[in-house]
């Protein structure tokens, strides 16, 4: 899920949704509104930004290790991780190819 403040895509969702299609990113990555996090600060300061966050398909649910105190490396899925790194790292590698 790509969550950004104003359900408008912006710099970094465009650019997130069109690498997951051009490396083939297993998650389907969905658009969608929600202000309550670390992105929020740099939305305020006027820097495009997104909150990548998975949800369970077909509940919706957060992991079940997210936030709570067992929220630690060993919980953490290195598929999951692999693909965020993969995602990002891609992305940011086309901006600045151009």
């Amino acid at each position: 899920m790509i969550l950004t403040i104003t359900f408008k895509p912006n710099l970094v969702s465009e650019t997130a949704l069109t690498t997951a299609e051009r490396i083939g990113t297993a998650s389907e990555l969905v658009l969608y509104q929600r202000g309550s996090s670390d992105h929020v600060s740099f939305h305020d300061a006027g820097i495009p930004a997104v909150n990548f966050i998975r949800r369970e398909t077909g509940t919706a649910s957060l992991e079940p290790f997210y936030h709570p105190p067992l929220d630690t490396i060993e919980h953490v899925s290195a598929e999951r991780l692999k693909e965020a790194c993969d995602l990002v790292g891609a992305s940011v590698y086309s901006l600045i190819r151009k």
